[in-house]
């Protein structure tokens, strides 16, 4: 991110919190990478991170960094208070790793 923040193509706006009722799976794979697995069934729990605005260029960047075109995330909206996009497993793999993950996360 820190890149992307010194190109002009990310500013942090501020930290953020999915909404109370949409809570999601965050499971680590077998590599210790973290995923937000994109299944909002009250399963898993209310996600914390930091919200940017980037720029067309960056979230270019962001998404070769995450492997969307490979299928490791998927960028998709989220539920915070404010309108935004998260990277989740991508959905080949997510449900079967939270299911490895007892079904939580």
């Amino acid at each position: 991110m820190q890149s992307l923040i010194d190109q002009n193509d990310a500013v942090f706006l501020s930290t953020h919190v999915t909404l109370l009722l949409h809570s999601y799976p965050l499971v680590c794979g077998s590599n210790g990478i973290p995923y937000l697995i994109n299944l909002p069934r009250g399963s898993g729990h209310r996600v914390k991170g930091e919200l940017y605005s980037v720029s067309t260029h960056g979230l270019g960047r962001l998404d070769e960094l995450k492997g969307t075109a490979l299928g490791h995330y998927e960028r998709l909206p989220i539920q915070t208070q404010a309108e935004a996009e998260a990277y989740y497993a991508h959905r080949s793999f997510g449900e079967e790793l939270w299911e490895k993950n007892g079904e939580r996360g």
